[in-house]
């Protein structure tokens, strides 16, 4: 087994990675609690002291779903760019992908998922 910081990308893990490089799912989830990791959604854990903020948030979700693209106020956030206003709280993320997925709001983990038919493998920035 490896040890989880190795397989943490950016100091993010998914349980995924850690169960395919040979951790029993019991295990892992004792290893996760005992050693202070920070559940940041389903399936997805920040390292020990690292800040779990709205950009740590967005990677743990495009890690997830690699589908989704930052857009709307979130992107504009990735890019510096002011906003004058807003309707959303803060912490929403809001993501953007192709169909067939649907357009949903998932109020416990605070993303937002938009589709569009027009978003090509270029739209992306990293």
């Amino acid at each position: 087994m490896c040890e989880l910081t190795i397989l943490a990308r950016g100091g993010v893990l998914l349980t995924v990675r850690a169960v395919a490089a040979g951790w029993p799912p019991g295990r892992l989830a004792g290893r996760l609690h005992r050693d202070g990791w920070q559940r940041i959604c389903r399936g997805v854990w920040a390292a020990p002291g690292k800040e779990v903020d709205w950009r740590v948030r967005a990677t743990a979700h495009q890690l997830l779903r690699p589908d989704l693209v930052c857009s709307h106020g979130t992107a504009a956030r990735l890019h510096r760019i002011e906003q004058l206003h807003g309707d959303d709280p803060p912490d929403l993320l809001h993501f953007t992908t192709r169909p067939p997925a649907r357009s949903a709001r998932h109020p416990r983990s605070r993303i937002r998922i938009h589709t569009t038919t027009h978003l090509t493998d270029h739209d992306r920035t990293t």
